[in-house]
């Protein structure tokens, strides 16, 4: 069985709290803290006192940090930290991480506070954490939990001082009516007072629960379990009864006080079910429950999907949207799939794994982080061997998938042949698995966050050679809605054209630590060309012109290719002509999962310029009007058509004549988007020009004659 959870020691209470504070809490622990698991206990205010005056005299001292110096863009950070790193995970934190009052968006926080709120092992409150805790204690709590707490469930996070400091000063960032008062009263207690209140720790059993300095848990005489499956029982002072006025010391029929524990009537209800159907009283559940239980209650799935569970993934839109600098990072705040991992990893890594233990974070261009945990070796196991046992395919039923595991060998060493076949089959002349997947030092350009793959180059020292090979033969099936494509085709002259056999080279290639990566993942798919004597050819779609640094790109390219072998690229929202080329016309690319057009000929012009190609003249006065943008867009295409002689254009420009700009307000954007959901064009009362643009091909025989 696993080993209970301990609540929080309570020997270092003296850097955390005020008598009048640490007395408040003990005395109605929700009065501080939402939705709290510490009960109460009938006491009256002196009674939480002289608790209270006990546990902080007897407090052992921890070593003084020095004081936190913020900046003024600390709070900030801080935000985006909590709100991305994954606290939000376990813990309610919507309050210090929104920059505007509630009202003033959508309301959108309860739906992640509620996620939260459900978690039977979920975390304290965040949002009222820097009215009880003071910021060096907050610090020092982030970077070493077990010197305040020797009991604690809180992971270690790796982050920075600056990080820290930055989360302390969002946390402390509370209304001076929101703190509570740190500062101890004059005096110090009486022996008779710490007397008293040991007394009361004792008669109250805190020790059964909490380590207390100077108190020894002591056996209580405590009816068993099997009274509270007496239909006939005295259900009036049970642990599972709602609450009870404050100041009655209830005693159960043994004498013993009873505590009232804050459960919302879902968890009331399953622990009465629980006790009423266990014949024996065996409340492990068993071996199944076991395995669901150490995953549910050490947060795995609180923030990575498992199987049917979502965790973050299904609040990672909402989370997005609280915070500007979220916008559009909603992948980022997502961890890796739990998802089969019992069959996917090694015994060893994953031991590792479910501690936080690797050395280096494996997907680090994801926002939310994997913490390190202080298992106990067993809770480590129960951890390992849930995944495991659940997910592992065992080895009997091998034979039925030789389809897929008859190319396995782990004894197997890579040959020079497939180290070197392996590096084209990952390489753009391959599968280009390197256009998503990092390889080493290697990391592909312009892959979005939810596409983007862990680095080749550790494969083989994670993942198991079975699940290998069933992960390839089709990813979907194993995580649902994963953008890993299936190979359903195999590269021609490599290994007889056999998928399995190109998979086997693949596998062997990346566990060998001889294994050099391919660095290249643009490849052509296509050229386009324009023969002699045939009608003009026109792409539209993004082009990019230049290479490294000085590359730029045309969003709304008009691309056409004569058949005397020169080119045109026309920008359609400049009217600019970008480049003109005399050769080949056009091809097509690939670069990560982005593709791209180029023309292909060698460049006669490419440039930009500032000025305006037309400007629109009025004759009286010989005054001269740009044309009206819409954001960067100052023409629309209306039309085009391509005939034997040439390619014409209609385009559609705007000018404000009659300063129509300067008299009207413009329109508010939408607030959810950068850009204005009605065209200016449409909101103003301007003049329109309609142009007929007309491209045609000089033929050299034409020239001759002219010049004759």
């Amino acid at each position: 069985n696993l080993p209970t959870l301990a609540a929080p020691s309570l020997n270092h209470l003296a850097a955390a709290s005020s008598t009048a504070a640490l007395a408040g809490r003990i005395r109605v622990p929700q009065s501080q803290l939402p939705n709290p698991r510490m009960p109460q206990l009938g006491l009256t205010e002196k009674q939480s006192l002289l608790i209270a005056q006990y546990l902080l005299a007897k407090s052992q001292p921890v070593a003084d940090d020095q004081t936190l110096k913020f900046k003024d863009d600390d709070v900030a950070a801080g935000q985006l930290l909590l709100a991305s790193v994954g606290c939000v995970a376990c813990h309610q934190a919507e309050q210090v991480i929104q920059r505007s009052p509630s009202d003033t968006k959508p309301n959108v926080e309860q739906v992640v506070a509620s996620f939260v709120a459900d978690y039977a092992y979920r975390g304290p409150d965040l949002d009222s954490v820097g009215g009880r805790r003071s910021p060096v204690w907050l610090d020092r709590w982030l970077r070493d939990p077990a010197s305040l707490n020797t009991s604690h469930r809180m992971p270690v996070f790796s982050l920075s001082t600056d990080e820290r400091r930055q989360i302390v000063a969002a946390l402390t960032d509370v209304p001076p009516a929101a703190a509570i008062n740190r500062q101890e009263s004059d005096g110090k207690p009486s022996a008779d007072a710490l007397a008293e209140g040991k007394r009361l720790i004792e008669h109250f059993g805190c020790a059964s629960c909490h380590q207390v300095p100077g108190v020894t848990a002591q056996a209580m005489p405590i009816p068993g379990l099997a009274a509270l499956r007496d239909a006939d029982s005295d259900r009036t002072l049970s642990c599972l009864t709602k609450a009870n006025a404050v100041g009655v010391d209830r005693q159960s029929r043994s004498g013993r006080p009873v505590p009232l524990f804050e459960m919302s009537e879902v968890e009331r209800a399953a622990l009465a079910a629980a006790v009423r159907q266990h014949q024996q009283l065996e409340l492990s559940g068993g071996v199944a429950v076991q395995r669901s239980l150490v995953l549910q209650r050490n947060g795995c799935l609180q923030c990575h999907d498992r199987n049917t569970s979502l965790g973050l993934s299904a609040h990672a839109a909402t989370i997005e949207r609280w915070l500007p600098e979220l916008q559009g990072q909603s992948q980022g705040l997502i961890p890796p799939s739990l998802t089969a991992v019992g069959d996917k990893l090694t015994d060893d890594y994953l031991t590792r794994a479910v501690a936080g233990e690797q050395k280096n974070r494996r997907l680090p261009w994801l926002s939310v982080r994997m913490p390190r945990f202080s298992h106990p070796e067993k809770v480590r196991g129960a951890l390992v061997d849930s995944l495991v046992r659940t997910d592992r395919i065992p080895a009997a039923a091998d034979p039925l998938r030789e389809d897929i595991l008859q190319l396995v060998n782990d004894q197997q060493a890579a040959s020079p042949i497939d180290l070197l076949e392996g590096n084209q089959l990952t390489g753009a002349a391959g599968f280009n698995c390197v256009a998503c997947h990092q390889a080493g030092p290697f990391e592909p350009r312009n892959v979005a966050l939810g596409t983007r793959g862990s680095d080749l180059m550790s494969m083989g020292q994670r993942i198991r050679s079975p699940y290998f090979f069933r992960w390839m033969k089709n990813p979907i099936r194993v995580v649902r809605g994963i953008e890993m494509p299936a190979i359903r085709k195999a590269i021609p002259g490599v290994r007889g054209e056999s998928i399995p056999e190109q998979l086997a080279v693949i596998w062997r290639a990346v566990r060998d630590p001889r294994f050099t990566p391919p660095t290249i993942t643009s490849r052509y798919e296509q050229i386009v060309n324009v023969t002699p004597g045939s009608a003009p050819r026109i792409v539209r779609d993004v082009f990019t012109i230049g290479s490294g640094k000085a590359q730029s790109s045309v969003a709304r390219a008009f691309a056409v290719g004569f058949d005397n072998g020169h080119s045109l690229l026309l920008d359609l929202d400049s009217l600019q002509l970008r480049e003109w080329v005399i050769g080949e016309f056009a091809r097509q690319r690939t670069e990560g999962k982005s593709w791209f057009w180029d023309l292909a000929g060698t460049a006669v012009y490419s440039g930009i310029s500032e000025s305006p190609v037309f400007q629109l003249v009025r004759d009286r006065d010989d005054v001269a009007f740009p044309p009206v943008a819409d954001e960067s867009r100052i023409a629309e295409l209306l039309s085009y058509q391509d005939t034997a002689d040439g390619v014409t254009a209609r385009i559609r420009l705007y000018f404000d004549t009659t300063g129509a700009l300067q008299n009207t307000p413009p329109p508010d954007p939408d607030p959810g988007s950068p850009h204005f959901v009605t065209p200016i064009w449409q909101d103003r009362q301007l003049e329109t020009v309609e142009l007929l643009l007309q491209f045609t091909p000089i033929r050299i025989g034409n020239i001759a004659a002219d010049l004759a």
